[in-house]
Order: C-alpha cells, then sequence, then structure tokens
C-alpha cells in the first residue's frame, strides 16, 4: 500500500516567516498571486491545541508577536517556536500550512547570532616576534541583545581563558584574565630566547564563544633601507617613428634608496618591474557607478630590468605609455627592489594610472546572477569638469569566457597548439545616453561568465571605457538538475547602496524570472523589523528603503514573490 497523502483543493496560499518570539503569515490567491484581506488565522502547537491568531489586514499580512495581541487560549501566550502548522480562512477557501517541515523560509541565515549569544575576536598587534619579545594581544567580547550589539554583562561573562600552543601543539601557557567594562581583555606574552620557531596558535574562550589568533616567532634582521617610487609625465620626441619625429609620452619612474638612519644608498643596485593592471577612480556625483577596469586574471609583465642608483640614491627609468594607459583603461604597477652594499634587500610598489577626460561609469550590479534573470545594465559618463553627460551614444561589447585552441609558434620556430582560456564577442551594440543614463539591455545570456566593456567616444574620436564582470549561473540541464528539489524559483535581487547611515535611502532592484503577482519585501534582523506589500509594475521593480535608526548595525533585505498559476 502506497502512504497517505494530504491533499488541498483550494485557491488559498500561505507563505509564512518565523523567527525567535514572532511569526509573519502573508495570505494570496493561487490563482492571481495578489494578497487576500480579512482571512482568519490560527495556528496548532505540539500538543495539538489550537491558537485564533487574527486576521489578516488590507495587503494580506498578519504579523503576530506573543503579548500583542492574538492567542485567544488562556494563560501565557503561546511561544511561535512551538506552532506544528498555521490554518486559514477566507474568501470562501480554507488552507494549511506545515510548519514542521524542512521548507520554512527563515527571516536570517542559519549561522546569525541568536539573542544572548556571545561572539569574541582576538589579535595580536603584529604577525611576526623574535626570541626575546614581547607579543601584545587583545580580544573583543561582543554580545547579541534586542538586535544591538554591547559588552556582555558580568553575569554573561566575566573572565576569559587563554591558551597558547607552540608550533608542534603544545600547550605552551594557560591562564585566566578579567573582562573590562568595555568588553575586551589585553595581556602580554614573552617570547623566551631559546622559543621555537614557527607558527604559535593563541586561543580564547568566553563562556562558549572562542576566537584565534596566530603570529610567528622567527629570527630575522630588521630593514636598513627602504624604497621611494616617484611619478612624473614628460613627452618626448620619438625619431623611431615612421613618416618623420613624433611626440612620444612617457612615464618617468624616480626610484630611491634611503637609509633609515638617514642618508642615500649610495651607488645600490636596483632591480624593476612593470605589470599592467586595471583601474578604479572616485568621481564626485558619481555615487552608486562603478569607473574603471578590474584587474586582469593575471598580471601581466611589460618590462624589467637592473640599474644602479647614483651618489644621491637615485635612478630615474623612462617607460613609455601607450593608448591604453593613457585613455584610463589599463593602469602600471611599478614594483622596485634596492640592495644595498651589504646585500640587504627592501621593496616597494605603487601603482599608476591616468584619470581620463571622459570616465563612464557602470551602475552596481549583483556579481552573481541566474540564466534568465540577468538584469539590464546602467551607465553614465562625467565629462572633464565633473558635469554628467545628458546626450550621447555608448558602444557596449558583451564577451563570455571560453576555452579553445590557440596557435602558437615557439622561439625555435615550431607550431605548437596550446588549450587557453580566451574572451570571445558574444554581441556588441549601440545605445543611447537619455537624460544621463543609458540602458544596456542584457537578455539572453545562458551560464558562464562574461566580461562586459562600455565605450565612450568624444568628438575627437577617443575613447574611453569601463568594464565589469557577470557570473550567470544556470542555463544549462546540470544546473537544472542540481536544483530539482528547490520548491521555488529564485529571485534576483540587489541594492544600489549597501551601506548607509539613518535617513539615507537605498534602491531595491528586484528581477522575477516568471509573472509576478505581488511582492513582499521585508527589513530583517533577529525577525522582521519591517515589511511592505509592492504590486508588479514591469519586468524590473525599483523600491527606494529608507534607513531608520532601528537599522544599527546592519540588516537583511529579503523579497518573496509569488506567481500566479491562473
Amino acid at each position: 500500500a502506497t502512504p497517505w497523502r494530504f491533499l488541498q483543493v483550494t485557491d488559498l496560499a500561505l507563505t509564512s516567516k518565523r523567527w525567535e518570539g514572532g511569526l509573519l503569515v502573508w495570505a494570496t490567491r493561487l490563482s492571481s498571486g495578489r494578497p487576500v484581506a480579512q482571512v482568519a488565522v490560527a495556528a496548532f502547537d505540539a500538543d495539538g491545541a489550537l491558537h485564533p491568531l487574527g486576521r489578516t489586514g488590507a495587503d494580506g499580512v498578519l504579523v503576530y508577536r506573543p503579548g500583542a495581541g492574538g492567542g485567544g487560549a488562556a494563560g501565557a501566550p503561546p511561544d511561535p517556536s512551538r506552532f506544528t502548522g498555521l490554518v486559514a480562512v477566507g474568501g470562501g477557501e480554507v488552507a494549511y500550512l506545515d510548519l514542521a517541515g524542512t521548507g520554512e523560509l527563515l527571516p536570517q541565515p542559519p549561522e546569525a547570532a541568536k539573542a544572548g549569544a556571545v561572539r569574541c575576536r582576538l589579535f595580536t598587534e603584529r604577525g611576526v616576534y623574535r626570541p626575546g619579545e614581547t607579543v601584545h594581544f587583545k580580544g573583543v567580547v561582543r554580545a547579541f541583545d534586542g538586535g544591538r550589539v554591547a559588552a556582555p554583562t558580568a553575569e554573561a561573562v566575566a573572565r576569559v581563558r587563554l591558551l597558547l600552543r607552540g608550533p608542534r601543539g603544545a600547550v605552551v601557557k594557560r591562564w585566566e584574565t578579567d573582562l573590562g567594562r568595555f568588553g575586551s581583555a589585553a595581556g602580554t606574552w614573552g617570547v623566551p630566547k631559546g622559543a621555537a620557531l614557527g607558527e604559535y596558535t593563541l586561543r580564547l574562550e568566553a563562556g562558549e564563544a572562542h576566537a584565534e589568533a596566530t603570529f610567528q616567532v622567527q629570527e630575522f634582521r630588521a630593514p636598513r633601507h627602504y624604497v621611494e617610487i616617484a611619478f612624473a609625465r614628460e613627452q618626448r620626441r620619438d625619431p623611431t617613428r615612421v613618416g618623420g619625429d613624433a611626440t612620444l609620452e612617457v612615464l618617468r619612474i624616480d626610484a630611491a634608496g634611503k637609509y633609515y638612519a638617514g642618508g642615500p644608498v649610495k651607488n645600490g643596485r636596483v632591480r624593476w618591474q612593470v605589470y599592467l593592471v586595471g583601474t578604479s577612480y572616485q568621481v564626485a556625483g558619481g555615487e552608486g557607478y562603478r569607473f574603471g577596469n578590474p584587474d586582469p586574471e593575471e598580471r601581466l609583465l611589460l618590462d624589467g630590468g637592473e640599474a644602479l642608483l647614483d651618489a644621491r640614491g637615485r635612478v630615474s627609468i623612462p617607460f613609455p605609455l601607450d593608448e591604453t594607459v593613457l585613455r584610463g583603461r589599463r593602469g602600471l604597477e611599478v614594483v622596485v627592489s634596492v640592495v644595498d652594499v651589504d646585500g640587504r634587500v627592501s621593496t616597494h610598489a605603487r601603482r599608476f594610472q591616468v584619470v581620463p577626460e571622459y570616465r563612464v561609469g557602470i551602475a552596481a550590479h549583483p556579481k552573481e546572477v541566474e540564466a534568465g534573470l540577468v538584469p539590464d545594465l546602467r551607465a553614465a559618463v562625467f565629462g572633464p569638469s565633473g558635469e554628467r553627460l545628458a546626450t550621447g551614444s555608448l558602444h557596449v561589447q558583451v564577451q563570455e569566457q571560453t576555452e579553445t585552441y590557440v596557435r602558437r609558434v615557439t622561439d625555435r620556430g615550431e607550431e605548437v597548439w596550446e588549450w587557453e582560456t580566451v574572451w570571445a564577442t558574444e554581441r556588441e551594440r549601440d545605445v543611447a545616453l537619455q537624460e544621463g543614463e543609458a540602458t544596456l539591455p542584457l537578455d539572453g545570456l545562458s551560464g558562464g561568465t562574461y566580461r562586459i566593456a562600455v565605450t565612450y567616444r568624444d568628438r575627437r574620436g577617443r575613447s574611453y571605457t569601463s568594464t565589469t564582470v557577470y557570473e550567470v549561473a544556470g542555463g544549462s540541464w546540470g544546473y537544472a538538475y542540481e536544483h530539482r528539489d528547490e520548491p521555488y524559483l529564485r529571485l534576483n535581487l540587489w541594492l544600489d547602496r549597501t551601506e548607509v547611515r539613518p535617513g539615507e535611502a537605498t534602491t531595491l532592484h528586484l528581477r522575477p524570472g516568471a509573472r509576478v503577482g505581488a511582492y513582499l519585501v521585508a527589513v530583517e534582523r533577529e525577525g522582521v523589523l519591517h515589511y511592505r506589500v509592492q504590486e508588479p509594475s514591469g519586468e524590473e521593480e525599483r523600491l527606494p528603503l529608507e534607513a531608520g535608526e532601528d537599522w544599527l548595525p546592519s540588516v537583511r533585505v529579503t523579497a518573496l514573490a509569488t506567481t500566479p498559476r491562473g
């Protein structure tokens, strides 16, 4: 015989969010996905008792908190954590929701701190010590209570335990110390002269919470000198240019070696390398946009060599600049090592980038999205004086990361084929700036890694580019099979700004993969702080959210969307 099955024939759907000390119930129509008002909701507990909770409002939502009304039964208000099921009656329909299963939507991730939980951190003032030196460390303990983070009370944590292990795992020292009124504890440990070299592990225990920090004990010599790098742009004649003399843009790299005790590193040997890297810019009024191009997956070494410092401890190295660097698409990282007369080495690295005349900004977006739910990008252009261009044209190129065989010829003239990762153009098109912003359509992207380059050309034909990268998941039978047990579709959402002050606003973007009846957006921290029900208005929703004082120190923004079956 087959096991029994519970079958509901109804047009009423229930969605719930439950947290410690509260429950949210959302009643909607299965046929339309729209909220249903005046639905009576009751809960069953583990003992089989029925507790009336109240009725849904015009938005189809009922929020129940013990002691704030509802419950119906005599005695103490029922605890939502003991509810095993919900039953709802309204609009001529009846619905039941099992809360004992595994499909419940939690208002916080499983690792989120519960009320009364204690967390701690531990750190040392540096990472390497010599035998005979003193290790200074500090631990910080915090308690989470009512959404606030504060020092724990003396009843919760009064003293902390410390345990130090050596490189071979043996216990070197155990001790306890009092926790200060600010929830911190500091201490020292003198490294013995004959201490074993290697990595030491310091552990702090505060009740059930713990934290660890590691540091090295090594014999090392303090550096006697340091390296300074300065940049200066120059223009030089280039007599080698075909067609006559031309002007060559050159970066002058001025390197200097100096002793900490004073004086130059005379006639020291210099080793230098120049790498091609990405760029990043800040533009006033361009908040919410990213300007520049990310670092390549592997730094490309452009040039390198050796030189000697002069009697003043200085050397100048000229390096030509091409259009890629001059237009701000790529930057340079210069690494200089100076070796003194005793063979000691000191190294310094510094980046150089040209701030382009026109800066292309790409609006913030999620790094990973689902296939079929890729949101359109937005872009803007800022001119030489920081003004935002109202009109113009942008060229968009979408490249997909793929692998293929590449034919190469070795130094010996031999032909070889190598399997390499390359970027293949998937599409490109021109889009217009309208009222200072352009929309870059990205529909139809399947699973993979994509690089989107947005280019603006000025009146003289010079190009300025910013680039971003998308990780698109799905779009294959294998992906669908791996997620076959999920009882829901994924909803892409992201925020324009993830760090705001109270009183400031951020915009929530929602992009569903199916027709939507209604959205339930919630601001949560150890429960639902605020919520709103929103009717859909198009393929992508933009909902402004203003941060309140109760958002401190952090919150999560979640969204649920109903999909009509009618």
